[in-house]
C-alpha cells in the first residue's frame, strides 16, 4: 500500500484508496505522496508523525477530516485543494504555517490555532469560502491573502501578540463586518481589508 524509506512514507501505491492507516514509526510524509488520491476519505495518523511536505495531500478533495497533533511541521500547498475537509485539528508543537497550506478547502468552517502558533503563510487559507470562525491564538504575524475570499468569516478577534496583517490579508470577505484589536499599536496594510470591513473596534 506504501513505500516507507527509513521512517519517511515516499509513496502511496494505490490511488484509490478510501482509508489510510499509516503505520507507527513513520515520521514524516514526503513531498506530494498522497497528491491527487481523490477517493480518499479518512486518514489516520501515528503519534510518531512529525513531518508533511509539500503537497502532500493536495487535491485529496474526498478527505474529510485530518488530526495534526503531532505534526511539528507542514509544507506548502499540503492541503491544497481538499475541498470535503471540514475539521483540522493542529498541535501545540507547531509554530508557523508555511503558504497555501489550506487555500482552497471549500468546505472547512472552523480552525483553531495552536498557542504556540507565530506565522500564518501567504494565502494559507485564501479561498476557504465556508470559513466562519477562526481563532488566532497568539500569533504574532499574518502574511499576504491569508484569509482573502473568505467569504462566510463575519467577525474577527486580533489577539494583543499580533503585530504585523500583510497587505490584502482579510481582503475580499465579503461578510465580515466586525474585527476587534487588543493591540492598538498594531501594522496592518492599508489594503488588509480591502473590500472587507465594515467596523474597527480597537482597545
Amino acid at each position: 500500500m506504501f513505500t516507507i524509506e527509513n521512517h519517511i512514507l515516499k509513496l502511496v501505491n494505490e490511488k484509490g484508496l478510501l482509508q489510510a492507516n499509516i503505520p507507527e514509526g513513520v515520521t514524516a510524509i514526503a513531498e506530494g505522496a498522497f497528491r491527487d488520491c481523490k477517493a480518499l476519505m479518512q486518514i489516520n495518523m501515528p503519534e510518531t508523525l512529525k513531518n508533511i511536505g509539500d503537497g502532500a495531500f493536495e487535491g485529496c478533495i474526498s478527505l474529510k477530516s485530518i488530526d495534526l497533533t503531532s505534526v511539528t511541521s507542514i509544507g506548502e500547498r499540503a492541503f491544497f485543494g481538499c475541498q470535503a475537509l471540514t475539521e483540522v485539528t493542529l498541535g501545540q508543537s507547531i509554530g508557523f504555517l508555511c503558504n497555501a497550506v489550506f487555500e482552497g478547502c471549500t468546505s472547512l468552517h472552523e480552525i483553531v490555532m495552536p498557542s504556540n502558533l507565530n506565522y500564518i503563510g501567504c494565502e494559507c487559507f485564501k479561498d476557504c469560502t465556508s470559513l466562519t470562525k477562526v481563532d488566532l491564538g497568539e500569533v504574532r504575524e499574518i502574511d499576504n491573502n491569508s484569509f482573502e475570499h473568505c467569504s462566510d468569516l463575519c467577525t474577527l478577534n486580533l489577539p494583543k501578540s499580533l503585530f504585523h496583517i500583510a497587505p490584502n490579508a482579510f481582503s475580499f470577505c465579503s461578510s465580515l463586518t466586525t474585527v476587534t484589536a487588543q493591540n492598538r499599536f498594531m501594522d496592518i496594510d492599508e489594503t488588509a481589508f480591502e473590500n472587507s470591513l465594515r467596523r474597527y473596534d480597537c482597545f
